[in-house]
């Protein structure tokens, strides 16, 4: 599993001002039939990147070494 994240700005979010740092995180599978996943996140911590990871069924995580 491949995976990685891009700053994004959002406009009129609930709770928070335009000028957030949100997330947009971006993922793929390395084998089989091509799979990609996109998904939105208001910050950056391993318990969102843990959320988007669930159940990988032995899987490994490369990104691009950002320590949470």
């Amino acid at each position: 599993m491949f995976g990685d994240e891009t700053v994004i700005q959002v406009l009129k979010e609930s709770g928070r001002a335009a000028q957030s740092k949100s997330y947009l995180w971006a993922q793929m599978n390395g084998t089989g039939p091509p799979v990609r996943l996109f998904g939105y996140a208001p910050g950056r911590g391993g318990t969102r990147r843990a959320a988007l990871c669930r159940n990988p069924q032995g899987a490994v995580l490369m990104s691009d070494g950002y320590e949470v």
